[in-house]
């Protein structure tokens, strides 16, 4: 197993982990929402019920109905952007698919803290992902000509080597 192998690896795992979680969350607050739903549509069977108290039940119906619709739609969409970047790691793992390239290399951090990092290879401006476990020293930031190694598919930022000047 090479290097880049075992960084693809780590962050293979890491991604599977966070799915499986997210999972487990979004899974977690189906249940429960439905269960209170079941509740409320029970307290609203009820003949006794204040014209005030049948208010503030429809209003927490609406609310779980949202919680529950957005809970099931993230069940959805969650595992398919997720087995879309496993199934890319896995590819490159596989298949060795790992990029040399002379690149101009820019590694920012937008005003939402989120670290950005753009190649441009051949003209073509590439936006690559940092490996699970990055560190600074690695990928730092600024503007900088030199090597970067990234997989193809997954476009995971593998080493980057800036050029002395």
């Amino acid at each position: 197993m090479t290097e880049f192998d075992a960084i693809l690896q780590r962050t293979l795992g890491a991604t599977t982990e966070k799915m499986i979680l997210m999972l487990g969350v979004l899974l977690v607050l189906v249940i429960v929402s439905t269960i209170r739903f079941i509740f409320v549509m029970k307290k609203l069977r009820t003949e006794s019920i204040s014209n005030q108290d049948y208010e503030k039940l429809m209003k927490r119906k609406r609310a779980l109905i949202f919680s529950i619709c957005l809970s099931v739609l993230g069940l959805i969409v969650i595992p398919i952007g997720s087995v879309q970047r496993i199934t890319h790691l896995k590819h490159d793992i596989d298949n060795q698919q790992y990029i040399c390239a002379e690149v101009d290399y820019s590694h920012s951090r937008k005003g939402t803290g989120e670290e950005v990092v753009s190649i441009v290879k051949d003209g073509e401006r590439i936006f690559v992902h940092f490996p699970q476990e990055w560190s600074e020293k690695d990928f730092p930031r600024g503007d900088f000509h030199g090597t970067a190694w990234y997989s193809e598919e997954s476009k995971i930022l593998l080493s980057f080597a800036p050029n002395d000047k």
